[in-house]
């Protein structure tokens, strides 16, 4: 413990736990209302509740990531090269999906920057927007994909005529 005395006094850096929990406290709340959007809205045939889980986590660490940079480019270089060895694997089947993790982003870099009133503006109309595009008729009118013609079967006769793609 003596050696995080040290280095607060040695660098000047103070630790304000009282705005870190309001922090911490409005990206939970922020990135809970998103979740709470992207499970309203969502229509795919298998609800995840890890990932809706998973977004309200992203908007935290988001937060607590954001304000340990600060305005420590150094930082910034360091968190930047650690990210960039995690390597995501899970396929994305709807393209909303990604769309609810860039809210989730968006709701924790406002937030570890401290802008809460424009991070809770943010998540309230993004939110809306959702179940307000969710409840639109868009695509609905379009018509129909065609199906793709069925494979002939293989009943081991050779389909072409006799004496063809012989050369």
């Amino acid at each position: 413990m003596d050696w995080l005395k040290e280095h607060v006094l040695e660098t000047g850096h103070t630790i304000d736990i009282q705005q870190t929990l309001v922090t911490l406290a409005f990206a939970t709340i922020y990135s809970y209302v998103v979740a709470l959007g992207y499970r309203r809205t969502y229509s795919g045939k298998k609800y995840s509740a890890n990932f809706a889980h998973s977004i309200i986590l992203l908007g935290v660490l988001i937060s607590i990531v954001i304000a340990i940079i600060g305005n420590s480019v150094a930082r910034a270089f360091g968190v930047a090269g650690a990210l960039s060895v995690i390597r995501y694997r899970v396929p994305i089947n709807d393209p909303k999906d990604i769309v609810y993790v860039l809210g989730s982003v968006v709701v924790g870099l406002a937030c570890g920057v401290q802008e809460y009133p424009e991070a809770g503006l943010a998540t309230v109309v993004f939110v809306f927007l959702a179940w307000v595009l969710h409840a639109a008729p868009l695509g609905l009118d379009a018509p129909p994909e065609e199906p793709e013609p069925p494979e002939p079967a293989d009943d081991g006769e050779d389909p072409r005529a006799p004496g063809e793609g012989l050369v």
